[in-house]
């Protein structure tokens, strides 16, 4: 069992780890991107799910594998005065973690690059996690802020098991945005390693700040606009790394570390997680079916950019980790109550921020299972649309359908990056402006080669609609798959020759 019975090496240990892992991190993803390009390891773009347009590098797994491993490795190395006992002393200890972590990558490589039934890669993540259960990284005690630790025992083994494959998954999920879980994740290692400083937890320590070098040298890469992405091979094992890390910060007779701080600092990764089950329960939708409705998405639906968004999500991260270091450093019931509450509060505001309140309320009393007046009209879009010459098939006759069908706004955007350049805009001029409550549906469309715009619907909602109904976007699928058909956009209203 990990412990923290070694007192911890000196702060330069510290700098030379996050040093190393910086370098290594910022050598290598060069290297492996171009190694990706090569040999077409990319991550191409999805008009339902992704929100990058361009074929992109999504082998991270590599360079977080390799910007870990070789540091830690290295410290058997060191001459006396610079190594760490801890590590010296537990050679099965890290080579277990060793072997893990590159099943964990290949199991992601394997999805990145071939694709992966859901069912087997959970299977796959069930045995890593009873492997890592074997090796003795073991959950063996919940802690309780308000009163004494809970002693698991025959428990320890399943909640081993949930504990690697719910962080596992927490990181890929939020894995949207550039930069978004190589951010968050690096201000949680950031957290975990504060708590080996306080708790003199040496292992701990010297990991997360190497976790943490890794991800600062891949930030570099992978923040907007992204050159790399970590691809599942990345973000499944980050979150191993974090799983297990959390695992090792669990130190005995310090309760307040007992994985309860672990779970308060991922609280962005837990709530979209959380928020994703709950939204494809209450619309009975398989839970591992993707979709564009991750908090990233919806501030994207409200303005944000990728940046702005990443930014976001980031100081959300920042106020979660604040509160586990707070309750890091205090033993007072009161004061844990008090900030137990605070997270419950901001939790609560966030969902009212976003609207997910609504959208669930909406999803489980079943009504947006129900036929709109919406999807009746669009019903009747598509069979005019259809039996529309080529030749007189425009944007402003296409806006003028929607309209008619009851959607108040059509926008084509050509997005680069951070630029967005609106290329066609209709507003229906009998749309109501008093309405205040907005339905929006965004799509991918490719009308030529090389082309990606991307068209956007708002109309209003209904009382108490958060999102559109399935049968509502399935329509405007269609439709925006008709739009394919229509000129090329590229400066106003002016359509791009065809070549």
């Amino acid at each position: 069992r990990v412990s923290g019975r070694w007192e911890g090496p000196p702060m330069k240990t510290y700098i030379i780890a996050f040093v190393l892992a910086f370098l290594t991190s910022v050598a290598t993803t060069p290297l492996i991107r171009r190694l990706a390009l090569r040999f077409g390891l990319v991550d191409h773009p999805h008009p339902e799910r992704k929100i990058h347009t361009s074929a992109i590098p999504r082998v991270g797994g590599l360079v977080i594998l390799f910007a870990v491993l070789i540091p830690l490795a290295s410290f058997y190395l060191y001459p006396e005065g610079l190594a760490i006992q801890a590590v010296r002393e537990a050679p099965g200890l890290f080579a277990g973690l060793f072997l893990a972590s590159g099943l964990v990558c290949v199991l992601g490589l394997i999805d990145d690059l071939r694709g992966m039934n859901a069912w087997v890669k959970l299977t796959g993540q069930v045995a890593i996690a009873m492997l890592m259960y074997f090796l003795e990284f073991r959950v063996t005690l919940l802690s309780n802020p308000f009163g004494s630790v809970i002693h698991l025992t025959w428990l320890s083994l399943p909640l081993t098991v949930l504990w690697y494959v719910v962080v596992m998954n927490a990181i890929n999920l939020i894995d949207g945005l550039d930069g978004l879980a190589s951010g968050l994740s690096l201000i949680i290692s950031l957290v975990l390693f504060i708590l080996a400083l306080v708790t003199a937890n040496g292992v701990l320590g010297v990991t997360t700040i190497i976790l943490a070098g890794a991800l600062i040298g891949f930030l570099l890469f992978n923040f907007n606009p992204a050159r790399i992405f970590l691809g599942d091979s990345g973000s499944n094992l980050v979150g191993f790394l974090l799983a297990t890390f959390s695992i090792m910060a669990h130190v005995k007779g310090q309760a307040a570390v007992a994985l309860f701080l672990p779970v308060v600092a991922l609280g962005v990764p837990f709530l979209d997680m959380m928020l994703s089950v709950l939204r494809r329960m209450a619309s009975n939708q398989p839970l591992f079916t993707g979709d564009r409705k991750h908090i990233h998405h919806i501030l994207l639906q409200r303005g944000f950019t990728q940046r702005t968004a990443a930014l976001f999500l980031y100081a959300m991260g920042v106020g979660f980790a604040a509160i586990a270091v707070l309750m890091m450093f205090t033993t007072s019931t009161w004061i844990n109550a008090l900030l137990f509450v605070v997270l419950l509060l901001t939790v609560v505001l966030i969902m009212r921020f976003l609207g997910y309140h609504r959208m669930i309320w909406y999803s489980f009393t079943n009504r947006g299972l129900l036929e709109s007046p919406t999807s009746r009209r669009l019903r009747g879009l598509l069979r005019d649309l259809m039996n529309q010459p080529p030749a007189e098939r425009s944007w402003a006759s296409f806006a003028r359908a929607l309209h008619h069908s009851g959607v108040t706004e059509v926008q084509v955007m050509d997005r680069d990056g951070l630029k967005s350049c609106a290329l066609f805009s209709s507003l229906d001029p009998d749309h109501d402006t008093t309405e205040s409550n907005f339905v929006s549906s965004s799509f991918r469309i490719r009308p030529a080669e090389g082309v990606v715009l991307e068209l956007l619907f708002r109309w209003p909602a209904q009382q108490g609609q958060f999102a559109a109904m399935p049968n509502e976007e399935a329509y405007l699928r269609v439709a925006a798959d008709f739009a394919e058909s229509l000129p090329v956009l590229v400066d106003g209203d002016e359509p791009m020759k065809e070549k």
